[in-house]
């Protein structure tokens, strides 16, 4: 903690309050080494400890043996799954607890939705992870795993033959971006439909596609860069409504959300 006395008056500054916020989120299908590079940085190297969310997966054993061939190559100290959520309802604490002790937070493909149910449940584990968040740790996820950090999240729900606001179902995600709407598997699934309809009903001024083997990496929550092989498709809100800008963007591009 740094103090500065100026006169009478007390500033006192705490570093927390100068960590940049570091969210890498990739569309499925499989991270681009460029991203799985940059996870490894940010989480800090061979110093690095993951915690690994398998909530969202249908085969939580595959999606960690997975995870750990990714990041082997980069030796960090530590990877490991968080427990399941029978585990978690009777020892909510103890898991909140252990968050301070790692510097990256990675979670698995699957339904976002159980991800969701967990914290909707425990609403004292959504603020811990925002919290990790807010002190400059690297949170990270892959199609379910990307989908959660938006404040408006895609349930996977809804009719894709209609285009207007309320056809794709949503609910509260983390809310670690809040400005954009994320997608993911977004051009090789054809998603263009669902995210509009998202987005002529939300309050965000803009949405984010990011297709498969691409990912997103957004400091601050503003700052945005795209990593990978494939496109991302960024969507911004006209003055009109219905109205709307979009552009195709490719590896090594970036842009800006203005508030």
């Amino acid at each position: 903690m740094v103090v500065f006395k100026l006169g009478f008056l007390l500033i006192v500054l705490s570093s927390s309050s100068w960590a940049k916020t570091h969210l890498l989120a990739f569309g499925g299908g499989g991270a681009p080494p460029e991203g799985i590079e940059k996870l490894s940085i940010l989480a800090g190297g061979t110093q690095a400890r993951y915690l690994y969310n398998t909530w969202a997966s249908d085969d939580p054993d595959e999606s960690v043996a997975h995870f750990h061939d990714l990041m082997d190559q980069y030796h960090p100290e530590a990877a490991i799954q968080a427990p399941r959520p029978d585990w978690i309802k009777d020892h909510v604490q103890e898991f909140i607890d252990s968050l301070p002790s790692y510097t990256g937070f990675v979670f698995s493909g699957g339904d976002q939705n159980r991800v969701m149910d967990v914290c909707d449940a425990h609403p004292e584990i959504r603020k811990a992870f925002a919290d990790q968040f807010s002190l400059g740790k690297v949170f990270s996820g892959a199609s379910a795993g990307l989908a959660i950090m938006s404040a408006t999240m895609l349930t996977g729900e809804g009719d894709p033959m209609k285009l207007s606001p309320g056809a794709a179902v949503t609910r509260p995600g983390f809310g670690l971006l809040e400005l954009a709407v994320l997608d993911s598997h977004f051009i090789t699934r054809n998603r263009m439909q669902r995210l509009l309809s998202v987005l002529m009903g939300s309050q965000e001024r803009y949405g984010i596609g990011v297709d498969e083997r691409t990912g997103v990496y957004i400091e601050d929550g503003k700052d945005v860069e795209v990593i990978g092989d494939s496109q991302v498709v960024f969507i911004e809100k006209g003055q009109e409504p219905g109205q709307f800008s979009i552009r195709v963007l490719h590896h090594g591009a970036h842009f800006f959300l203005q508030p």
